[in-house]
C-alpha cells in the first residue's frame, strides 16, 4: 500500500508540471506576456504577522491545578474513597484525574454488584454532587482514556490519511486547471459538441466539490491531531471537548468526501472521453488545443488513480485509536459514564431496593414453602385415606408352560365377591394391570385362543401385588 502512495505522489508531482505548462499555453494563447504565473500565496500578503506567538491566543493558559499526580496522591484518594463504602462495595480503584473549569478532580471507581460506579472528588477531598461538573469530568476521562489507548496507532493512520486525502486534493486541482483551461480555449467551440462542452463543464463543477472537501478534510484531520496532542499533554475538559469537536468535524468531512468522489467519478469518465475526441479532431489544425486536451487527460487519470487509492483503503481509514470510534459511539460512552456517576450519587436508593425485592423473595419462598407443605400434608392424608379404604393395584404375567413367553392377546377377567367384574389383554410382555383396586378375595380367569383357559383365587392387599398365571399351549 506504501507503494501505491509513493507512485501516487510521482503522478501527483508530474502531474503539477503538466499544470503548470498549461497555464503558461493558455496564457501564450490568449496573446498576454510569457510571465511566468504568480505564487498562489502573494509574499506580500504575510497569513501570520511576525508578532503572532506559537500558541494561538484563543488557548487559555495551563491551569495552576495539575492532572498528573504522584503514586503518594493516588493511595491518599483512595483511602479518602474509602470513607464512602457501602453495603456489597470492593475496595475504590483510581482512575485518573482531570481538570475540569480550573479545578483538579479525582475520579474512583466501585465496583459493586448493585451500585457500582464512579464517585469524583475534588481537591479538598470533598465527593462533589455537581451533575454538570461531573458530566465534563466523566467526559475528559473517557476520551483521554479513549486517546491513549491506542496513541501510536492513531497517530499513523491518521498521517496514512492525510497522504491519501492530499493525493485527492492535489490532482483534483490540476485536473479542475487543466480542464478549465480546456473550456477557456477560444477553439474548442469548433472541435466540441455542446454535449461535448456540457460534459466537461459538468466535471469542473464536481471537481471543485471534491478539491473544496479533500480541502476540509486535511484541515480536519490538522485540527484532530493538534486537539488530541493537547489532551495528551493536559487531562483538561476544554481539550477533551476539542476531540469530541474535531473529531466529529473529521468524520463529517469524510463523508461528504465520499459523496462527492461518488459524485464526480462517472463525470470524469465522461469528460476523459470527450477529451480524448476533442484532442483527435485537433491534430494537424490547432497544437495549441491538442496540447490542453492531452494534458487535462493526464491529470484526469492521475485524480483517477487517486481515487482508487482512496477507495482501496477507506475503511482502514478508521481502523485505530479514536478513529474507530463514531460520534455516537463516543457519545454513548460518555453517557453511560454519567449513569455510572450519577448511580452513585445515591447508592442506599439502590440498596434499599435490592433489599426490598430480597425480602419480596423471602416471602414469595416462605408462601411457597407453606404451600408446598400444604399439599404434601394433603397428599399423606389421602395416602392414609387409601390405605385405610384398602386400595391395591395388582399386576398379572402371562406366560407359556416350559418356554416360560409372555402371552399376548389373553384376557384376564377379575372377578369380586360382589361380582363386579374387570377385564383386560395381556401387551406383549404378557402384562395386565389391574389399578385401585379394593382390597378382598377375587377370581382370576384367563383366556387365549392359542392355550388352555385357567382360573385361580387371588388376594388383593392394600398396596402393590402381583401373579403369574401358566398356560398351557393347546
Amino acid at each position: 500500500m506504501k507503494l501505491k502512495i509513493f507512485v501516487l505522489f510521482f503522478v501527483v508531482s508530474m502531474g503539477a508540471g503538466m499544470v503548470s505548462g498549461v497555464n503558461e499555453t493558455v496564457n501564450d494563447s490568449a496573446g498576454n506576456d510569457s510571465t511566468p504565473p504568480q505564487p498562489d500565496v502573494p509574499p506580500e500578503q504575510p497569513d501570520v504577522p511576525p508578532e503572532q506567538p506559537d500558541v494561538p491566543p484563543e488557548q487559555p493558559d495551563t491551569p495552576a491545578a495539575t492532572a498528573f499526580i504522584s503514586e503518594q496522591e493516588k493511595q491518599a484518594i483512595i483511602l479518602n474513597a474509602s470513607g464512602d463504602m457501602v453495603l456489597f462495595d470492593s475496595e475504590p480503584v483510581y482512575i485518573g484525574s482531570y481538570i475540569v473549569e480550573g479545578k483538579r478532580y479525582d475520579v474512583v471507581e466501585y465496583k459493586n454488584p448493585v451500585a457500582g460506579g464512579y464517585s469524583i472528588f475534588d481537591e479538598n477531598g470533598i465527593r462533589t454532587r455537581d451533575e454538570m461538573i461531573g458530566k465534563k469530568v466523566i467526559a475528559a476521562m473517557y476520551i483521554s482514556t479513549t486517546v491513549r489507548y491506542d496513541f501510536d496507532g492513531f497517530s499513523d493512520n491518521l498521517e496514512n490519511n492525510k497522504n491519501i486525502v492530499n493525493g485527492i486534493h492535489i490532482t483534483s486541482k490540476d485536473a479542475l486547471n487543466a480542464l478549465n483551461a480546456v473550456i477557456s480555449s477560444g477553439e474548442i467551440r469548433g472541435y466540441a459538441s455542446d454535449n461535448e462542452y456540457g460534459s466537461i463543464a459538468d466535471a469542473i463543477e464536481a471537481l471543485n466539490e471534491v478539491n473544496g472537501s479533500s480541502h476540509s478534510t486535511l484541515t480536519s484531520m490538522d485540527a484532530l491531531s493538534s486537539s488530541v496532542m493537547l489532551l495528551m499533554n493536559n487531562n483538561n475538559y476544554d481539550n477533551a471537548n476539542s476531540v469530541i469537536m474535531t473529531h466529529k468535524n473529521y468524520t463529517d468531512s469524510l463523508d461528504k468526501l465520499d459523496k462527492d468522489l461518488n459524485a464526480v467519478k462517472s463525470k470524469i469518465d465522461s469528460a476523459d472521453k470527450n477529451l480524448r475526441k476533442i484532442g483527435s479532431a485537433a491534430i494537424g489544425k490547432s497544437a495549441d488545443l491538442g496540447k490542453l486536451a492531452s494534458d487535462a487527460v493526464s491529470t484526469v487519470q492521475s485524480l483517477d488513480y487517486a481515487v482508487d487509492i482512496y477507495t482501496e483503503n477507506r475503511r482502514d481509514m478508521s481502523s485505530s485509536g479514536i478513529l474507530k470510534m463514531s460520534p455516537e459511539n463516543l457519545e454513548a460512552e460518555i453517557n453511560g459514564g454519567v449513569d455510572k456517576f450519577n448511580v452513585r450519587l445515591n447508592p442506599d436508593n439502590r440498596l434499599y431496593i435490592i433489599a426490598a425485592a430480597m425480602v419480596v423473595l423471602c416471602l414469595v419462598a416462605v408462601v411457597g414453602f407453606v404451600i408446598i407443605q400444604r399439599r404434601r400434608e394433603e397428599m399423606e392424608e389421602r395416602l392414609v385415606v387409601t390405605h385405610r379404604e384398602g386400595v391395591g393395584s395388582l399386576n398379572v404375567t402371562v406366560v407359556e408352560s416350559g418356554t416360560r413367553m409372555p402371552v399376548m392377546n389373553a384376557k384376564a377377567t377379575l372377578i369380586g365377591e360382589d361380582g363386579e367384574r374387570s377385564e383386560l389383554v395381556t401387551d406383549d410382555k404378557g402384562l395386565v394391570i389391574f389399578s385401585d383396586t379394593k382390597s378382598g378375595k377375587y377370581t382370576l380367569r384367563v383366556f387365549s385362543e392359542t392355550h388352555t383357559p385357567a382360573s385361580t383365587e387371588i388376594h388383593v392387599d392394600p398396596g402393590y401385588n402381583s401373579s403369574r398365571i401358566i398356560l398351557s399351549k393347546k
